[in-house]
C-alpha cells in the first residue's frame, strides 16, 4: 500500500526540504519468557543485590523503519 501511494506521489507535500523522506528507526520489546523458546531467544540474566538470587529472562526484540508522513506513521520494516 505505501509503495503504491509513493508511486502516485500523494505524500511528496510531506518530504523534507522537498527531496528527504522522515524516517524513525525503533528498536523495543515484543516478547518474554521465564524459560528458553527457541535457539533465538535473547537471554539477560538478573542478581538481586540483597539475596544473591538470579533470575533468567528470554525474549525476542524487534527493529522497525517507520515511516513519517505529517501526523501519520507508517510501519515499513520490521526485522526480527
Amino acid at each position: 500500500m505505501i509503495k503504491e501511494l509513493i508511486k502516485k506521489k500523494c505524500f511528496y507535500d510531506y518530504r523534507i526540504d522537498g527531496k528527504y523522506w522522515g524516517i524513525v528507526i525503533d528498536g523495543t520489546g515484543l516478547f518474554t519468557f521465564r524459560t528458553k523458546h527457541c535457539e533465538y531467544c535473547l537471554k539477560r540474566e538478573y542478581k538481586n543485590e540483597e539475596t544473591g538470587e538470579k533470575k533468567t529472562i528470554y525474549m525476542h526484540h524487534v527493529l522497525e523503519a517507520k515511516l513519517l508522513i505529517g501526523d501519520m506513521v507508517f510501519n515499513c520494516i520490521r526485522i526480527y
